[in-house]
C-alpha cells in the first residue's frame, strides 16, 4: 500500500502554527493509522514552496496523496471536519457525514 502524504503549512512558533502541527501530528497519530506522512512547511523559510503551491492563507493542511488534492485553512481542532475536509474517510471506520 502507498503511504499517503500530507502537507502543512504554518508560520513557525507562532500560536496559531503551533496549534495546528500539534492537531495535525494528532490527526494523523489517532485517525489514520500510522500510514501518513506529514510534511510542515514553515511559510517564512520556503515562500518558493508557498508560491508554487499557491497557498493564500496559513494554517493549512494539504492532501498531497491520495490525488486528487485537498486543503482545509485553520488551527485544524476539528478532527472530524478536517478528514472531511481532504475527503479521508474509514480510516478507522468514520463514515463521511451526508
Amino acid at each position: 500500500m502507498n503511504r499517503k502524504r500530507l502537507r502543512l503549512y504554518v508560520v513557525a512558533n507562532t500560536p496559531s502554527g503551533t496549534a495546528a502541527l500539534s492537531n495535525a501530528r494528532q490527526i494523523c497519530r489517532e485517525c489514520l493509522d500510522g500510514d501518513w506522512d506529514l510534511e510542515v512547511i514553515d511559510v517564512v523559510e520556503r515562500p518558493d514552496q508557498v508560491e508554487a503551491d499557491h497557498i493564500s492563507a496559513v494554517p493549512a493542511l494539504v492532501k498531497k496523496e491520495p490525488r486528487p488534492s485537498r486543503r482545509v485553512v485553520g488551527d485544524l481542532s476539528d478532527h472530524r471536519r478536517v478528514l472531511m475536509a481532504l475527503e479521508i474517510f474509514a480510516e478507522k471506520g468514520m463514515a463521511p457525514i451526508p
